[in-house]
């Protein structure tokens, strides 16, 4: 699939629709200073893997992923580990959702492994260990 995108300037509308927008709803005081109903929550796990030791360290917004940070003593590609973070972002922190995300990740790997000799299934759990972690920390 093969799409070119031509640039253009925004239509008279369209800069209007967003003008009200912004003057409607982001540039409000309730908008602006608004508190989230769901506090963050955050969890690490380690665990030695046949690729190396693989350091995991999540956040989280109620029972989703907000961000996942992947580290350790492993070889790998910084633009892949980069992608398997991105493809992680948002995903429900739940254990088969996690483990369809990296999943997805490492087929669309086509420089090589991401984390060479760390399994999909392995860097799964690793993160699965780290939601849990961050159950365990706030009593959820």
């Amino acid at each position: 699939f093969r799409a070119e995108l031509v640039e253009e300037p925004f239509t008279p509308r369209e800069v209007a629709d967003t003008e009200a927008l912004a003057r409607g709803k982001y540039r409000s005081r309730e908008w602006i200073h608004q508190n989230a109903q769901v506090p963050d929550t955050s969890g690490a796990a380690v665990a030695k893997t046949s690729g190396g030791l693989l350091r995991v360290y999540v956040a989280l917004t109620g029972n989703v992923l907000k961000h996942v940070i992947i580290s350790g003593d492993f070889f790998g590609t910084w633009s892949g580990v980069a992608r398997l973070e991105a493809a992680l972002k948002w995903t429900v922190a739940d254990h088969c959702a996690i483990a369809r995300s990296v999943a997805g990740a490492y087929a669309e790997d086509t420089e090589a492994q991401a984390l060479v000799g760390v399994s999909a299934a392995e860097l799964s759990h690793v993160i699965w260990r780290a939601v849990l972690d961050s159950c365990a920390t706030t009593g959820a």
